[in-house]
């Protein structure tokens, strides 16, 4: 299937696949990253610039990042690396999702100052799912500091 292609091979493991996707099969942002955010910014910005599968509730900004896997409901997942943010983070998803006036360069600019890794503006984790299942609205969320399966 010619839509189907391996994620970075530093970040997964072999055999690991995704379609339709930029990069992961999974992105999952914290919502007190959001927030962390939106105090330095002009106009805050929604979570769905940053169109994630999944958005947690979490004790601290970028706590996502400290994280090596994760169990939501009964799916547990790897944590393969901090989200690298392009462009599309100032695209709104709607038309009207725009205040007048707002810098078109936000919040990359922003992000771009006051969060990177290795030089890259970074926001949510890409996730890799290790067992099948359905995620669902309200899953409780368990975070881990080893991968799934070693």
């Amino acid at each position: 299937d010619d839509a189907r292609r391996a994620p970075a091979p530093a970040y997964s493991r072999t055999g690991d696949l995704v379609s339709f996707a930029d990069g992961y099969p999974l992105q999952l942002t914290g919502e007190a990253s959001l927030a962390e955010l939106n105090r330095s910014l002009e106009s805050p910005v929604p979570m769905t610039r940053f169109r994630p599968n999944a958005v947690v509730s979490t004790g601290a900004a970028w706590q996502e990042e400290t994280w090596r896997s994760v169990t939501i409901g009964r799916v547990g997942l790897d944590v393969a690396k901090p989200c690298g943010r392009c462009v599309v983070t100032t695209v709104p998803q709607a038309l009207d999702d725009r205040p007048p006036g707002e810098d078109r360069t936000e919040p990359l600019k922003t992000l771009s100052r006051m969060h990177t890794v290795n030089g890259k503006a970074v926001f949510g984790v890409n996730l890799i799912p290790r067992t099948d299942g359905v995620l669902r609205i309200g899953d409780e969320l368990r975070p881990h500091t080893s991968v799934m399966g070693g």
